[in-house]
């Protein structure tokens, strides 16, 4: 019963105060118009002050690692700082028995290889 009269009068409310209506919604799209042009001109303002402190900082870390990498020197390297280089080929201690394969040895070719 009161959805069929809220559907019955609400038609009827509307189309008696219908300029009533649209100057209000007029009016509201206007203030939400003229918040989200403060807030865009905000945001612009505080992102161009972001930005012009993000560049004064990298200038002034530039600055200072080209003025380190400018005062670094390379360290002086001395034939000390190195080992000998050796003057003999390379012997092996260990005995030559050691370096013999214990593998079987491989047969001959004349072997079949697969066996019907």
């Amino acid at each position: 019963m009161i959805a069929t009269t809220v559907g019955f009068f609400t038609p009827l409310i509307y189309t008696s105060n219908q300029e009533l209506i649209h100057s209000q919604l007029k009016h509201a799209g206007e203030i939400v118009n003229a918040q989200t042009a403060q807030l865009r001109s905000v945001a612009q303002k505080h992102t161009e002050q972001a930005t012009q402190l993000t560049k004064q900082y990298m200038g002034d870390y530039t600055a200072k690692a080209q003025s380190l990498i400018k005062g670094a020197k390379a360290p002086e390297l001395k034939p000390s700082d190195f080992p000998a280089a050796p003057k003999e080929d390379f012997k092996s201690t260990a005995p030559k028995e050691d370096f013999k394969s214990t593998a079987p040895a491989v047969k001959s070719e004349q072997e079949p290889l697969i066996v019907a």
